[in-house]
C-alpha cells in the first residue's frame, strides 16, 4: 500500500480583496487522494466566494512543504521511444511575446517543466534562463522554495535581481497558494517596464479546467487583472482566446510604480456569473468521474463480447488508468484477462501503479500478438489522438480503443 500525504490545511482571507472568513460564502467542499510517483496526497477543498469582490477560489492552503514535495514528485513527462510534441501552441506564444518584447530580450520562465519551450525562444533570438519546481535539483533552489512561503515575499538571488525583460509563467499562477506573495517575488526579477506574462484556465469558459484538484485560485481575465494591479502591475493586453491551451486565457501586465488599483466593483458585477461557472465545473467534474465507470462497464462489454482471446491494455500509466481497472476488476468474471499498463515515459517503465497486478512497461508492437483483441483504452489527456495513431500504427487486425476519461468508444476494427 502506497503511502499516503496529509498535511495541514489553513483558511484564508481573499486573495483579491483581502476580506475575512465574515465576508466569505462557501460554495463546496471536495477532497481527493492524487496519485504521484512515490506517494499519493490527500488535496483539500473547501471552494469559497468573497461577498465584497465576487472572487471564487480555494480558502483552504496546505504547508509549504506539502507543495514543494507534491511537484517534485510528479511524473516527468519524456521519452526516448517516442517523440512527444508539446500540448500547446508555440506559435501563439511566441506571437505574444514578439507584440511586447524587442528582440535579444531577456526571459525567464518559471514553471518550465522540461523546458519545451526554451528551444522556441533561443531560436526566435531571446535569451533564456528558467526553473521549475519540479526539477530534482536547481542551483536557485532557496529561491524556488521561498515562492511556496506564506507570508514573506521571497528575495531572488542578487545576480536574478531586475536582470530580466520578461518573466514567463505558463498555467502556473492558478496553483498558486500565496499568490500576491509570489506576484511580488517575481516582480522583483523585472528591469523597470518590464512584462510579465501569464497564463492561466479561464473559469467562464473552461469551468472543468478551472476546477482541477491543484488549482487555488478560479481566475478570469478581471480577477487576474485585479490581483496584478495589487502587486505593482499594470495590465496591457488580455485575451479570452489568446493562450496556448485551448482552455485558459493570457495576459500580459508591466511592472510599474503607480498601478491602477483593483477594480472591486466591476468584480463583483461578475459575481452571479462566476458563482454559476462555478457549479457549471463541479457537474461536469462530476460527468468526468462518471465517465470512469461508463469506461469500465465499455471494456467490460468488450471482454465478454469478443470472440477471440482478449488483452486489456491501458495507454497512459496515471491516475484515470488506476482508477478504471480497479472499477474493472471486481466486474470480470475471470482474472483470466490480462490488464496490462503501457506509458511511453522513460521514468514510468518498470513501476507499479495501482489497479495493476503488472509492471508498467513501453509499448512495443511485437508484444502485441494479431491472434488477440486488444482493448485499448487511452488515459493521457492532451495525447489521446497521438496515442491512437500510435496504437493503430502497430498493425493490428483486432482491436478496440476507448477514450478512458471521456467514456467513449473511439474506433473499433
Amino acid at each position: 500500500m502506497r503511502e499516503l500525504i496529509e498535511t495541514t490545511w489553513t483558511p484564508v482571507a481573499c486573495d483579491v480583496c483581502g476580506a475575512d472568513a465574515t465576508e466569505l460564502t462557501v460554495l463546496g467542499t471536495r477532497s481527493a487522494r492524487i496519485l504521484q510517483k512515490q506517494h499519493d496526497y490527500t488535496w483539500r477543498h473547501q471552494d469559497t466566494q468573497c461577498k465584497r469582490c465576487g472572487f471564487v477560489f480555494n480558502r483552504l492552503r496546505p504547508e509549504a512543504g506539502f507543495l514543494r514535495d507534491y511537484y517534485t514528485d510528479c511524473w516527468p513527462i519524456s521519452s526516448t521511444s517516442i517523440t512527444i510534441e508539446p500540448d500547446f501552441d508555440v506559435a501563439l506564444r511566441l506571437n505574444l511575446l514578439n507584440r511586447w518584447l524587442t528582440p535579444q530580450a531577456r526571459l525567464y520562465e518559471i514553471g518550465d517543466k522540461l523546458g519545451e519551450f526554451h528551444a522556441a525562444l533561443v531560436k526566435a533570438g531571446y535569451e533564456v534562463a528558467g526553473d521549475d519546481v519540479m526539477a530534482a535539483a536547481s542551483e536557485r533552489r532557496d529561491w524556488l522554495d521561498g515562492l511556496f512561503r506564506r507570508g514573506c515575499v521571497a528575495v531572488p538571488p542578487t545576480a536574478m535581481r531586475e536582470a530580466f525583460d520578461a518573466v514567463l509563467a505558463y498555467f502556473v499562477v492558478e496553483h498558486l497558494a500565496n499568490p500576491q506573495h509570489w506576484l511580488r517575488s517575481i516582480r522583483g526579477l523585472l528591469t523597470p517596464g518590464g512584462c510579465l506574462v501569464i497564463e492561466v484556465p479561464h473559469l467562464v469558459l473552461h469551468p472543468k479546467e478551472a476546477l482541477m484538484h491543484e488549482h487555488f485560485l478560479y481566475l478570469t481575465p478581471e480577477s487576474l487583472t485585479a490581483l496584478v494591479n495589487e502587486a505593482g502591475f499594470e495590465v496591457v493586453e488580455t485575451s479570452d482566446s489568446g493562450a496556448s491551451r485551448r482552455f485558459g486565457f493570457a495576459l500580459v501586465a508591466r511592472k510599474t510604480e503607480t498601478p491602477p488599483p483593483p477594480d472591486l466593483a466591476g468584480l463583483q458585477v461578475c459575481a452571479a456569473k462566476l458563482q454559476a461557472s462555478y457549479l457549471r465545473g463541479r457537474e461536469l467534474l462530476d460527468d468526468a468521474t462518471n465517465n470512469l465507470m461508463v469506461s469500465a462497464r465499455l471494456v467490460f462489454i468488450a471482454v465478454n463480447e469478443a470472440p477471440l482471446s482478449v488483452r486489456v491494455c491501458f495507454f497512459g500509466a496515471n491516475q484515470t488508468a488506476s482508477e478504471i481497472a480497479s472499477l474493472l476488476r471486481p466486474l470480470l468474471a475471470t482474472d483470466a484477462v490480462e490488464i496490462l499498463p503501457f506509458d511511453n515515459s522513460d521514468a514510468k517503465t518498470g513501476t507499479d501503479l495501482e489497479g495493476f497486478e503488472h509492471l508498467v512497461q513501453k509499448p512495443d508492437p511485437t508484444g502485441f500478438a494479431p491472434a488477440m483483441l486488444h482493448v485499448c483504452v487511452i488515459c493521457s489527456r492532451g495525447w489521446t489522438q497521438a496515442i491512437a495513431t500510435q496504437i493503430r500504427s502497430f498493425g493490428l487486425p483486432h482491436f478496440v480503443l476507448l477514450d478512458g476519461a471521456g467514456g467513449c468508444l473511439l474506433s473499433a476494427d
